[in-house]
């Protein structure tokens, strides 16, 4: 069983009627009439619990430390670099040319 949750751009008409109109220059009733909406609203997959988030985002930070010979924050701050990336780079540096039969998910476990 897969769960989702809600997605709801700023601009979508949802998200006006709720209150978001102002930031567009609408009042709330005149959202239906006069508002075009810019965003969209969709469902997104659920990537786990907050907890199995937190673990992956901790654990990348620990490995970019670990790349960099960091041993606490303040030195990662020190040396940090940011450099771009090109889209071809990204591609690249992904896996690929394989089928990916597992994945890690925010929740530790392995998902197909």
């Amino acid at each position: 069983c897969k769960l989702y949750k809600q997605y709801r751009g700023m601009g979508s008409s949802a998200a006006m009627k709720d209150g978001s109109a102002a930031r567009y220059g609408h009042d709330r009733k005149d959202v239906a009439t006069k508002a075009a909406a810019e965003g969209i609203e969709a469902l997104k997959e659920s990537v786990g619990s907050l907890s199995g988030v937190l673990r992956e985002l901790v654990g990348g930070i620990q490995s970019g430390m670990g790349y960099l010979g960091a041993a606490n924050l303040e030195q990662l701050r020190k040396n940090a670099r940011y450099i771009r990336v090109s889209p071809a780079g990204q591609k690249e540096s992904a896996p690929h040319d394989v089928i990916t039969v597992k994945t890690s998910d925010a929740s530790g476990e392995s998902a197909k």
